[in-house]
């Protein structure tokens, strides 16, 4: 009686033919699931993806979020004029006060402060004239304090004001000396503390100033200060007061 043995289903068939010849009864252990499958060689160094086929589709798995700002945000809709009482009742013509000029940078000058030029004797007997100067980048600002004579009254409240009159206006300047790239500007300096030195009133030329009735001034504190890092331009800081020129007139003795 021949030998039975099993053994597995995808054993060859050359393996199955050389036990039927040595008389080995042969059982299958079961069905062969690649019978028909076709053996593909892979060359050496190939990798073979052991997921080929296997992966589900990231769609299919998450659900899809529809972004509601997708086409962007909505444009408000302007507003109907049939409903303002002002429309087409508002002047829209510009009148601008025009550019006294252009400055280096190209853009418009509406106001600049012009110091003129003044002669004076100094203490040595010597004739001083200073320069005439002009400067764009400068800030003013005004303050007219008020002479008020104030008299006590033993018995009463407050105080009796006996003389109310105007004082000088305190004027403020704060501005800058602009030198060339990495120059100093050292002759405008100069010229600038000969003007605020003068033991004299200076006449001004200033739109802004003269709409406030301020036609000359005297120089009280002057300040230069230096800057880190600020080597071509030079900042200064006056305060002055206003003059009012009087005239005296000689009558015949």
């Amino acid at each position: 009686m021949p030998e039975k043995i099993t053994i597995p289903a995808v054993s060859t068939p050359e393996l199955k033919k050389v036990l039927n010849l040595q008389g080995v009864q042969i059982q299958s252990a079961g069905t062969n699931a690649f019978k028909g499958a076709v053996l593909t060689e892979t060359p050496v160094g190939t990798e073979i993806n052991k997921f080929k086929g296997g992966l589900q589709s990231v769609s299919d798995k998450f659900q899809t979020i529809v972004n509601p700002y997708t086409r962007g945000a909505r444009t408000p809709t302007p507003p109907s004029n049939n409903n303002n009482a002002y429309s087409g009742k508002i002047d829209q013509t510009v009148n601008a006060d025009p550019a006294l000029y252009k400055s280096i940078l190209g853009t418009p000058v509406l106001s600049d402060v012009t110091f003129d030029t003044v002669t004076y004797t100094d203490n040595t007997g010597k004739s001083v004239t200073t320069a005439k100067m002009t400067f764009q980048a400068i800030l003013i600002s005004v303050s007219f304090p008020r002479v008020i004579i104030k008299t006590e009254i033993q018995g009463r409240n407050g105080t009796v004001k006996e003389y109310i009159g105007e004082g000088d206006a305190q004027i403020g300047f704060r501005g800058v000396i602009c030198g060339a790239n990495g120059q100093y500007p050292a002759s405008e300096v100069v010229a600038l503390l000969k003007i605020v030195q003068a033991p004299v009133e200076i006449p001004v030329i200033c739109s802004y100033l003269h709409n406030l009735g301020i036609y000359t001034i005297v120089f009280e504190d002057r300040t230069f200060d230096q800057e880190e890092g600020g080597y071509s331009y030079q900042t200064f800081s006056f305060s002055a007061i206003s003059d009012t020129p009087q005239e005296l007139k000689i009558s015949a003795i």
